[in-house]
């Protein structure tokens, strides 16, 4: 800002006074948005000197070691490209912001430390020039974009898993239809048109599952409403081991409950949750093993438990069970039919119930799935 010839020495000074201030207010204002800015930032000296630092690029920095030299935190990470090349240090958008450049934005696929899993990252750089055009600094942003990863990997995982799952009852059903079309004389047998009809009957009702599953799944992303009613968890339990499906050999699903569990729940809502954990119990059981749902109450809580003796879950696995789409890597594909969304569901139903919903399984002896419930809501 430019005074005037003819204005006076005091108005002029004061002028650049008041211009100052404005250059460091708007300096402050600019440090302090990018002091919390959710990405790392970073000033680079040529020299390798991290010249300033945001809040993220300190944490990141810390988890690295906290040095102040950028070359040393650097060669603490491993940097690829997303088809596993090594990514070269002159590749690197802030050592090319050194030679002028402003390079385009540079997706990379980083592991910090054996213990903690890789996380992807978009890496920026811009040059810093000084009025001469010397460049000894250039700024650093790395945005983290591992969610939108995970994103892309669910999607699809469950293209792949919806097309298998969706495609094997339509083929048996298109089997089923056009064995009907070569031969008609089978609905005039009635052991045959029994047969026929009992096979698409339980395809029809396969897919009528999977569909209201991913129906589900997209009324949880809004609001589900509760009916809360005077409910028996007992009676409640014995209801939906009364729908657990008995075609072909299955384990004898036992009901273990001393006494009645009184408390107010929405039962609809919760015999779909018990429906569902007995339904993966006997899924993954031997037939001659059975399954036990055991009732109880605890204080002020009520318990259910679902315990069988199937093929168990990694230990590594456990804490992803309740994630939309996930199955256990140990689950045969071949006669285990399901979109991995079973036990979202049911976990979202016991989180509106202000309840909790966890896991303790081990390879090969079974799994006990434990749902504890308020026997009274907070706002109810």
């Amino acid at each position: 800002m430019s005074e005037p010839a003819d204005m006076p020495e005091d108005e002029a000074q004061a002028a650049r006074i008041r211009e100052l201030a404005a250059a460091l207010k708007q300096q402050k204002l600019l440090a302090t948005a990018i002091e919390h800015m959710p990405m790392v930032v970073n000033v680079v000296h040529r020299s390798g000197e991290l010249v300033h630092r945001n809040r993220a690029a300190r944490e990141l920095n810390e988890l690295l070691g906290d040095s102040t030299d950028w070359r040393v935190l650097r060669h603490r990470v491993t940097l690829a490209h997303l088809d596993g090349r090594p990514v070269a240090s002159e590749e690197l958008p802030v050592m090319r912001a050194f030679s002028g450049e402003t390079p385009p934005p540079l997706e990379m696929k980083v592991h910090f430390r054996d213990d903690l899993p890789p996380r992807y990252y978009l890496s920026v750089g811009a040059p810093l020039p000084e009025d001469d055009g010397t460049i000894n600094a250039a700024v650093s942003c790395w945005q983290d974009v591992t969610a939108l990863h995970e994103a892309a990997e669910l999607k699809d995982r469950f293209l792949a898993m919806a097309s298998h799952e969706l495609r094997s009852p339509l083929a048996s059903m298109q089997a089923n239809v056009q064995m009907l079309e070569m031969d008609p004389s089978v609905l005039s047998n009635p052991e045959r048109r029994l047969e026929v009809i009992g096979r698409l009957r339980r395809h029809t009702s396969l897919l009528l599952t999977l569909v209201e599953q991913l129906f589900e799944r997209a009324r949880f992303g809004g609001d589900l409403p509760l009916c809360p009613v005077e409910t028996d968890l007992v009676a409640l339990c014995r209801d939906a081991i009364a729908l657990a499906p008995t075609a072909g050999p299955r384990p004898v699903v036992r009901l273990d409950a001393p006494a009645p569990v009184l408390g107010k729940w929405d039962p609809i809502r919760l015999v779909q949750v018990v429906t569902n954990l007995i339904q993966n119990a006997l899924r993954y059981s031997d037939a001659a093993t059975p399954v036990t749902v055991r009732v109880e109450k605890s204080g002020t809580d009520g318990i259910i438990e679902v315990i069988d003796q199937g093929i168990g879950i990694d230990s590594t696995e456990v804490e992803h069970l309740f994630t939309p789409y996930f199955r256990s890597s140990n689950v045969p594909l071949q006669g285990r039919a399901g979109l991995g969304l079973g036990l979202h569901i049911s976990s979202e139903i016991v989180k509106r119930h202000r309840g909790t919903i966890e896991v303790e399984s081990q390879l090969g002896i079974g799994s006990v799935f434990r749902v504890v419930l308020p026997l009274r809501r907070a706002d109810s």
